[in-house]
């Protein structure tokens, strides 16, 4: 009962700095208005992918995720199946990024995916090349890259509407 007060104050000194890697404040790193890095990989069901190809002349929607992030697991699924249905009749793409931190690997991905039923390609950023890139640090971390390659939002929700096409 003694270290009852240190433990509580550890534990409130845990919250208010954000819990670490799983939501906190954006990361340096391209901000809304720059132009987005590109890059090239390969998802977990074996299809290589160009992100600049991908936009197609539309939008594209980057979910940087993890499997173990209790944030990552209460509003990436609500989210990707919101947006997808909202959004999949647009010419908007939608890539999700495991930055494969901590005990992340391709099963537990799977696994999440399967679960959750994310239905958007994902892959696994093993060397964290694209999530330095993006300066990201924490999970979730959404952004809408514009036609022309410019980031138009960056944050740990998903993205209002009014960043992505409507009629």
């Amino acid at each position: 009962m003694r270290h009852a007060p240190r433990l509580l104050l550890l534990i409130a000194a845990f919250i208010l700095l954000g819990g670490g890697l799983c939501w906190s404040e954006p990361a340096a790193g391209p901000q809304v208005g720059d132009m987005a890095p590109t890059f090239q990989a390969t998802t977990l069901d074996k299809q290589r992918i160009d992100s600049a190809a991908l936009r197609k002349g539309g939008r594209l929607v980057l979910v940087f995720w993890s499997s173990w992030c209790p944030h990552s697991q209460a509003h990436v699924p609500p989210a990707v199946h919101d947006l997808t249905k909202r959004f999949g009749d647009f010419d908007v793409a939608f890539l999700g990024i495991n930055p494969v931190w901590l005990e992340d690997n391709e099963d537990k991905a799977q696994d999440f995916i399967d679960k959750y039923k994310i239905n958007i390609p994902t892959i696994m950023d093993n060397d964290h090349a694209i999530t330095t890139k993006f300066g990201v640090e924490t999970v979730p971390t959404f952004f809408v890259i514009d036609k022309d390659g410019k980031i138009s939002y960056r944050g740990e929700k998903p993205p209002p509407y009014v960043t992505l096409p409507h009629k």
